[in-house]
């Protein structure tokens, strides 16, 4: 199986077009991964600068990961589309929280291993370039 990892909602189809169109009709697993640590640092920093109170950021977090978690369904549908397009098959999910989370969904699962986020792919291989 084919796997691929996203995360980021604005830029993954290049990714998506170069690896799907190299191996057309391939089984794929699409997983976005949310990290909430980013968007909690954002949040963080506006409260930081004075721009909101300790209310304001609980509501703005879960709103952010509310909406995000909305866009990631949005890019798996898309491409679900596309793998379908190609003849393949594929499973979507996204998965939440820390890099273990995501390790453990993966693990034994990869023929090849495809990442948007190059230093994340390092993660995930181990530290290793492949």
């Amino acid at each position: 199986m084919e796997c691929l990892v996203i995360t980021k909602p604005y830029d993954y189809e290049k990714l998506l077009k170069q690896v799907v169109n190299k191996m057309p009709g391939e089984s794929w697993l699409a997983i976005f991964y949310l990290r909430p640590q980013n968007l909690r640092s954002l949040v963080e920093e506006l409260g930081d600068q004075g721009w909101l109170g300790s209310s304001s950021i609980r509501q703005l977090f879960d709103s952010l990961k509310e909406g995000y978690r909305g866009l990631a369904s949005d890019v798996l549908q898309d491409v679900a589309r596309y793998v379908k397009n190609t003849n393949g098959t594929v499973r979507t999910m996204i998965i939440e929280g820390d890099v273990g989370n995501l390790v453990q969904v993966l693990q034994g699962k990869c023929d090849n291993l495809y990442c948007d986020d190059p230093e994340l792919l390092r993660q995930l291989r181990g530290g290793k370039d492949k």
